[in-house]
């Protein structure tokens, strides 16, 4: 196992979420993975094997689209069995879906990170059939039957669903560059969301391009060809290094085309050797000629190193199809090797502020929930260490940096100067390293310090994050007026999260009158932009009727788009609509899969109402064993009313084996948070008691001073 590939990346994205090596976790991990793997190519196997035999003749593309929304169902199963793990489940899924791709497919991590977020996409938007599909797959999870797939076929073959799932988009399987670049872009949180869309329409005119590209360059081959074929026995040594930088111009620019012509490429570049070694011979008695002829020929191959690498070499190229403000993120889309090349070939000064580009980059997306199996790697490659990386970088001691994730010590080294020097955007990210203590100790007055040097230059980001600080009071007194100011700064220039503060403030009144109005206004604006805060406070104010009249379908509307972004709290809410009808029609079941969607999240409301519904069989069937799940999860997070209902259900037997101890654990718990005065309570805990020796009472309460005190650790950090 220790051998995979795919494990080593898997593992190596878990290190980066982590930033800390726990050994426990890493055994997890691996077994996850490796489990993961194994499932899916039993499952999978399987279900074609009933395809073929039943005559189900199903396009290889409709195939694998339904495949991987069926292994969506398997592997959100098969996380929740490892709840101990850190990072988030949603995250691991679409990892599995990636490893998949790779490992089964033969997919590029780039074409099977898109296809992942395709799905996880599906996911989002409560998309009918790919639910269908997903519940299945978590069918045949648990019951380990075949036929789940052959019933999806009979039912679908022919129909315009069907066929829907069947991508538009034709790609080459040996594309060039700019049928490359849209591959690149599509579906790629690194690239602007307007750059994300592809249509056929812009496909068929990067294949065209393309082709002209390849033209191209057969043509200069040919020419070349034709110009060596006439050279006489009297070739000058001037003639051959004229052929020379032809074929180095060659050599660069059908490397940048890609595809084809990167064969015309190998051709020309042996060509070349032939001239070399001909210039070689002619001035074997001259040796400062000889020596230009070696320096110039080392800088050609060093040259020649970027060239052949793809990405860049489709960068550097003239009239690439890569806009300039695209570069940080092409090269974050390639490999850590060519980020590491590209990296060396900046000098010093640009290196570091593309670090830093890169680096926040990288940040926002993975806080987006992008996964990028070479999260790491790709760091240690923008930090100039990728060379020395293990790929078996799990095992690393525990307290090695390189275990750790980012080497931030190193990042703040370079970040510091640029700050000192008025880089408003070093400032900002000195002012976070400070705030969360990554490479310095926290320190709230010192990210006030730099997000205030960054927020007098006008840089709108560092104005919202200040305010925050007054907000909550780190580093400088509570002080909401001064916090409106700041967020209003931020306004001015356009700045979404600035807006939904200064929304917060009006509908909490705070640094302000109460203002409903005023509240709905902010939100407004900062809703249009996309925030998804703002769009689910903007449908609560209309589902309450604040500020407008109670429009619930205007309500939806707007925590829907939440909720498809992924936020856990307008899934509750869209749950909670659902099973109280307002704005749609009543339904438990579609209920369920916005609560479900919340719950994975780890939304403890959602994780508790998810356990009532499998308690009373509302919308799903009754189910002991996933009300204890559901009710376990939301009690590990301190709800009390879950560690009651769990408390119970240990006492009872109920969906799990009776067990006094963890009952008494629990039911503490729950008379410690939400109801010391009941006497339901105490004489449950005395009758509990009068079964228990008093080793068991003294295990059951050491249990419950455990519990709490890593629950109160948690909640600090």
């Amino acid at each position: 196992m220790s051998g995979s590939p795919g494990l080593r990346l898997w593992v190596s994205y878990f290190w980066s979420k982590l930033r800390r090596g726990n050994p426990a976790h890493k055994a997890a991990a691996e077994e996850e993975t490796a489990r993961a793997r194994d499932l899916a190519q039993e499952i999978i196997e399987r279900e074609k094997a009933l395809l073929d035999a039943e005559g189900m003749d199903v396009n290889d593309k409709v195939m694998l689209s339904i495949e991987l929304q069926f292994l969506w169902g398997v592997f959100r199963e098969l996380v929740q069995e490892y709840p101990d793990l850190p990072t988030h489940g949603l995250d691991r899924v679409k990892l599995h879906l990636i490893m998949r791709l790779v490992d089964a497919h033969g997919y590029s991590f780039e074409a099977a990170r898109n296809e992942a977020i395709s799905v996880g996409n599906l996911y989002n938007e409560a998309d009918t059939l790919f639910d269908a599909l997903a519940s299945l797959g978590q069918k045949a999870f648990h019951d380990g039957r075949p036929g789940h797939l052959l019933k999806v076929a009979k039912v679908l073959q022919g129909t315009k669903a069907f066929r829907g799932m069947i991508s538009k988009l034709e790609w080459s399987s040996n594309p060039s560059a700019h049928e490359a670049h849209l591959i690149r872009r599509h579906n790629n949180p690194y690239f602007p969301e307007e750059r994300r869309v592809v249509t056929q329409d812009k496909l068929d005119e990067a294949k065209r391009r393309d082709k002209e590209d390849c033209i191209s360059c057969q043509q200069k081959f040919a020419e070349l060809g034709t110009d060596i074929e006439s050279l006489s026995s009297n070739v000058t040594t001037g003639d051959l290094l004229s052929l020379r930088e032809r074929l180095d111009d060659l050599i660069y620019f059908s490397m940048g085309v890609g595809g084809p012509a990167k064969e015309i490429a190998v051709k020309a570049d042996q060509l070349r050797d032939g001239i070399i070694a001909d210039l070689r011979e002619a001035f074997s008695d001259n040796k400062e000629t000889l020596e230009n002829i070696e320096t110039a020929d080392a800088f050609h191959r060093d040259n020649t190193r970027k060239f052949y690498i793809p990405v860049l070499a489709q960068v550097l190229r003239k009239n690439s199809p890569v806009l300039k403000e695209e570069t940080i993120p092409t090269i974050l889309s390639a490999d850590p090797l060519a980020i590491s090349v590209f990296m060396d070939s900046l000098p010093d000064d640009i290196r570091a502020l593309v670090r830093l580009e890169a680096l926040k980059m990288m940040q926002e997306a993975l806080n987006d929930g992008h996964i990028d199996p070479q999260f790491e790697e790709k760091v240690s490659a923008l930090e100039g260490k990728w060379h020395s990386v293990s790929s078996e970088r799990a095992d690393v001691e525990e307290g090695s940096e390189a275990a750790h994730g980012t080497d931030y010590a190193a990042v703040l080294r370079e970040l510091q100067p640029l700050a000192e020097q008025g880089d408003a955007e070093a400032q900002l990210n000195v002012g976070h390293m400070h705030r969360i203590g990554e490479g310095v100790p926290l320190d709230y007055a010192k990210a006030v310090r730099w997000y205030r040097m960054a927020a007098d230059q006008g840089h709108a980001e560092a104005q919202t994050h200040l305010g925050a600080m007054y907000h909550e009071g780190q580093g400088v007194p509570q002080d909401y007026t001064e916090a409106l100011k700041w967020f209003r700064k931020a306004t001015e220039q356009g700045n979404a999260l600035a807006q939904a503060k200064v929304g917060f403030l009006y509908l909490n009144g705070q640094g302000v009158p109460l203002d409903f109005a005023e509240a709905m206004k902010w939100f407004q604006k900062a809703a249009e932009q996309g925030d998804a805060d703002a769009r689910r406070q903007l449908g609560i104010m209309y589902a309450e009727g604040q500020a407008a009249p109670q429009d619930h379908a205007e309500a939806v509307k707007w925590v829907r788009e939440a909720a498809k972004q992924g936020d856990a709290n307008a899934q509750y809410q869209l749950g909670v609509m659902h099973a109280k009808g307002l704005g749609v029609p009543q339904g438990d079941a579609e209920a369920e899969k916005w609560y479900r969607k919340a719950a994975v999240q780890g939304h403890a409301d959602a994780q508790y109402t998810l356990g009532l519904m499998y308690a009373e069989g509302r919308g799903v069937p009754q189910d002991d064993a996933e009300v204890v799940k559901w009710f376990r999860k939301a009690a590990e997070q301190g709800m009390a009313l879950a560690q009651g209902k769990i408390g119970v259900m240990y006492a009872k037997g109920q969906g799990v084996p009776r067990d006094c101890v963890l009952a008494h654990k629990w039911i503490a718990l729950f008379a410690a948070r939400g109801d010391a005065k009941s006497d339901t309570t105490a004489k449950m805990l005395d009758f509990l008691a009068s079964e228990m020796t008093p080793a068991q009472i003294a295990g059951a309460q050491r249990l419950a001073r455990e519990w709490t005190a890593e629950f109160e650790k948690r909640s600090k950090n």
